[in-house]
């Protein structure tokens, strides 16, 4: 029997603290090596900073048992767990016959400064998307809703609007009764009548 529910994964966690009251004016760096396209080129995508994105550098190095709000996709074959304050990131896959993890699942969760937004850790699947570079919300949370497959299966909808690219992103993923795989269905929202250059 597929079953979507909300949980909580302990672990030792660093607090994220408080975001920055200053604005990050720094050029994005690494655009062109992880684009491969010139900057030169008007559709390769490219921003000239992060703003209206705060930055996210209030976090220590000092780790504390933890529980994290997930959110449980399961079935009689495998579970996935998901950090809804957390971008929403795949944290396990786990294959429950053989109880093997098919994910890294990191035992600790630590931020270091390896994101636009400069926080970011190590673990999972992240959805990325907008802009060049790790999601702004990799450390923040996702709206996340309830609904169901015509067929009555539960899907957990992650959803967000990026506000650098001014667009709208959802992440469905569901489990049916029985399925040895876990489907994921990605919706990226062009608003404007215009391309769109995207990151995902």
């Amino acid at each position: 029997m597929s079953e979507l529910r909300v949980d909580s994964w302990r672990l030792p966690a660093a607090e994220l603290g408080p975001e920055s009251s200053l604005p990050l004016f720094d050029k994005p760096r690494y655009q062109p090596v992880l684009s491969g396209k010139p900057e030169s080129d008007p559709d390769a995508g490219y921003v000239v900073d992060y703003l209206p994105y705060t930055v996210q550098d209030g976090y220590t190095r000092q780790r504390q048992m933890t529980d994290l709000k997930v959110a449980v996709l399961e079935n009689d074959l495998l579970r996935a767990t998901f950090l809804l304050d957390y971008g929403g990131r795949m944290w396990s896959l786990l294959h429950k016959p053989s109880g093997r993890e098919l994910l890294y699942v990191n035992p600790r969760l630590q931020p270091a400064n390896l994101a636009m937004r400069n926080a970011w850790f190590s673990g999972g699947v992240e959805w990325n998307m907008g802009v060049i570079a790790h999601t702004p919300f990799t450390c923040s949370p996702l709206f996340a809703a309830r609904v169901e497959a015509p067929d009555g299966t539960p899907v957990l909808r992650l959803y967000e609007w990026e506000r650098i690219r001014q667009a709208a992103y959802q992440i469905d993923a569901y489990l049916p009764d029985g399925s040895p795989v876990l489907y994921v269905r990605v919706r990226l929202v062009n608003p404007f009548d215009r391309p769109l250059p995207m990151y995902w």
